[in-house]
């Protein structure tokens, strides 16, 4: 059974910071699980310090370290005109891929060194795309239970294997709500993080990454991505690190959080580091794309850095 970590957010048509309730907070190292967190900030908004309480803390669950592999899977992205003010989809899904690609071996800052302090040496790579249109009806909602079903599809259809450490990505299109027991994509979330049973039976984290709406979109047009591509590249980001951190998410498998219940990206999420005027990322990829991605937490820090 699939335990659902999210990139949380309440929709807005300003760029003013909103809170979302917060539950009681974890307890801390003492034994008892951590619980989700509810709150984060706005997009747009950048915070002084980092969010949640306290340096993350090792509960003991599964990590992903020495080689992380990620797939992506576009289900429902066919080649075609994409509405204002997306890409085609092309250059949509490059931009995705190219920022897996990127972010453990040439990029700058180098973001992913924050990750040692956690897992070790870690190596992150890109396996692959897959495009999927069948199965997808535009303007409709795709659950949980059918993203998962998908990833055992194409990994039927491609041979990709599962496990802790192979991450599978699957990006749906616009109009497409992607919904689960908590809410929907652009209204209650931006993206999120589970595990499911493979075809072989393996546990293997799986991350949701719906279309980019209004409720979700960051402000800046970054060089060559629009906002709904900045956007994506930003929540997949989100949800790289929090995989690769704590993949089981719940279920007694839980890896890294502080003591409010949040992950190594929830303590930063929307906190920007040095970001100078529009067109110019944080985060600049081996191939020259600029992304306004988000800081992670560094524990050695004790705040949100960009390596």
């Amino acid at each position: 059974m699939s335990t659902i970590r999210m990139l949380k957010l309440a929709a807005a048509t300003s760029l003013t910071a909103l809170l979302v309730t917060v539950p009681a907070p974890g307890a801390g190292a003492s034994g008892t699980s951590p619980q989700p967190h509810l709150r984060l900030l706005n997009s747009g908004v950048s915070a002084a310090a980092s969010l949640g309480s306290g340096n993350l803390v090792n509960y003991g669950g599964h990590v992903e370290s020495g080689t992380v592999t990620n797939y992506v899977i576009y289900w429902g992205l066919p080649s075609q005109a994409l509405p204002a003010p997306a890409y085609d989809v092309n250059p949509y899904a490059a931009h995705i891929d190219e920022f897996l690609h990127d972010v453990s071996c040439c990029a700058s800052p180098a973001l992913a060194s924050v990750l040692t302090q956690y897992v070790g040496a870690v190596n992150i790579t890109y396996g692959g795309s897959y495009f999927d249109p069948i199965g997808y009806t535009p303007n409709s909602t795709v659950t949980d239970a059918q993203i998962q079903a998908e990833v055992r599809k194409v990994q039927s259809a491609t041979g990709w294997r599962g496990g802790i450490g192979n991450n599978f990505f699957v990006v749906t299109g616009p109009g497409e709500k992607v919904c689960d027991s908590s809410g929907c994509s652009n209204t209650e979330f931006c993206g999120y993080h589970g595990t499911l049973s493979d075809v072989a039976g393996a546990e293997t984290p799986h991350e949701a990454i719906p279309y980019p709406g209004p409720g979700c979109l960051v402000t800046s047009i970054q060089g060559a991505t629009d906002a709904v591509t900045n956007t994506a590249v930003n929540v997949v980001s989100h949800e790289l690190f929090e995989t690769i951190t704590d993949p089981g998410v719940g279920a007694g498998d839980y890896g890294w959080y502080d003591g409010a219940g949040y992950e190594i990206a929830d303590k930063c999420a929307y906190i920007w580091g040095l970001n100078i005027g529009l067109g110019q990322g944080d985060f600049t990829t081996g191939a020259g794309e600029n992304y306004l991605v988000q800081e992670e937490y560094s524990n050695a820090a004790s705040d949100c850095r960009m390596s």
